[in-house]
């Protein structure tokens, strides 16, 4: 008897094991085709095909404009100002008078040697004809030209405390700004006048590290800025400094550009690109097209498989960036399809959609978006009938979206994601049944 009442309690137990699992069974298959019911995950990007093209290494260092003819005129000797021959900022010419200091007192003392200058001439020339006629000693003659060397040599010592204090353009240009007043007192070493000359071409100044200091007279470089002209100008190597500097282990180096439209203003910095190497073959792409991780830097290339664009991972060599655009070398293949802006959504195999390209938007035909117009039609997503059958819910048409389907934007709309649902048909287990399992 005993027996007998435990074969039906296991009976009991497997009965109620095999309805638990039927119905785990159906709830999973139905989430299975719930899930199958969707489309495979994508992503859509811009892309780019692959075209090599030349390049060269180069390097952007500060440099400085310079004007080939450029002076800073100081007084060499203080005094008082007699005579100002320029104005601020205006055009000079060659030998014009800048500035006079007073020079009366010089002029004086030249005036005052003028007379024992023509004595002293008269002296040795008269003593010079006697001596034709030997009435007179060479020593007298001797004396007379002594004399007028002396006073020669006064005068030409008045003369050059003149010219000290005389300042005159040294070439043609344009002057600085000045202060100076006539009768103004001035020390020694004070500027008085920055004479820049012809500007229509300028030199640039700058410094290359050591490890880029292989650049040689006549090799092309390039100057940016872009607050004084736009894109770049081109210009060339004319001087190499001879030894690296002591103090900061680099090179100095002078290049020649044009400046026919007075663009550029001596004293400016500009940006220059110079030379370090050898031209090589390269890829340029847009630099959201190259990722980074632990492994390095890589780029997704897209495969065409059945009419369908699967993304690739393809390691590559960053060599330089240029404003928005990645220099590179990779194995790709002439008029490749890369992945640009949106890569970084992109993971190995995933099905891609190619934006702006209607080829790949067949890719795209069985993304399901559901527009839904009030909460009855979300209860209806769980029923058991439409989950077996693969189908969703359709929102009701009004007439006014049989009319004009596109010009109606729906109340809500729903992207559905893959997930796993369990229908709302299928009761709980109760306690005793709970308890039972257990």
């Amino acid at each position: 008897m005993l027996k007998k009442r435990w074969l039906a309690v296991v009976a009991i137990c497997l009965s109620i094991f095999l309805i638990l699992a039927l119905v785990k069974f159906f709830q999973i298959r139905a989430a299975i085709a719930f899930g199958e019911s969707f489309p495979e995950p994508s992503e859509t990007v811009e892309f780019q095909s692959v075209a090599y093209s030349s390049w060269q290494p180069q390097i952007k260092v500060s440099g400085e404009v310079r004007a080939p003819q450029e002076v800073e005129l100081r007084n060499e000797v203080a005094g008082v100002i007699a005579k100002i021959g320029f104005k601020s900022g205006a055009s000079v010419e060659q030998g014009q008078l800048l500035l006079q200091l007073n020079i009366a007192e010089e002029q004086a003392q030249l005036s005052a040697l003028q007379p024992q200058i023509a004595l002293a001439e008269k002296d040795f020339k008269r003593l010079s004809g006697i001596k034709n006629k030997q009435a007179i000693s060479q020593q007298l003659i001797d004396q007379a030209r002594s004399q007028l060397g002396v006073v020669n040599g006064q005068a030409a010592s008045i003369k050059e405390s003149i010219a000290n204090k005389t300042i005159v353009a040294p070439f043609n240009g344009k002057s600085g700004l000045h202060d100076f007043e006539v009768g103004e007192y001035i020390e020694t070493d004070t500027l008085v006048a920055w004479l820049v000359g012809n500007t229509e071409e300028l030199w640039i100044d700058f410094q290359l590290p050591q490890q880029h200091g292989k650049i040689e007279a006549g090799q092309t470089i390039a100057a940016e800025a872009p607050e004084l002209f736009e894109g770049q100008r081109v210009g060339q190597v004319l001087v190499v400094g001879p030894a690296f500097s002591r103090a900061t282990r680099s090179l100095a180096v002078r290049a020649v550009i044009a400046n026919q439209d007075n663009t550029i203003t001596p004293g400016s910095f500009v940006t220059v690109s110079a030379p370090t190497g050898a031209e090589q073959t390269i890829i340029r792409l847009p630099s959201t097209a190259v990722r980074f991780d632990s492994f390095g830097s890589y780029v997704f290339f897209l495969e065409q498989q059945s009419q369908q664009w699967r993304a690739k991972r393809q390691p590559v060599t960053v060599l330089a960036k240029e404003q928005y655009q990645t220099i590179l070398q990779a194995d790709l293949s002439e008029g490749m399809t890369v992945a640009t802006v949106g890569a970084y959504k992109l993971r190995e195999g995933l099905l891609v959609n190619l934006s702006g390209d209607g080829a790949a938007s067949s890719a795209n035909e069985n993304s399901v978006t559901v527009s839904i117009s009030d909460q009855s039609t979300i209860d209806n997503l769980s029923s058991e009938e439409e989950i077996e059958a693969g189908k969703l819910p359709q929102p009701p048409e009004s007439s006014a979206e049989k009319e004009e389907p596109t010009s109606v934007e729906p109340d809500l709309e729903l992207n559905l994601v893959p997930s796993i649902v369990v229908p709302s048909t299928i009761d709980a287990p109760t306690e005793s049944e709970a308890s039972t399992s257990e």
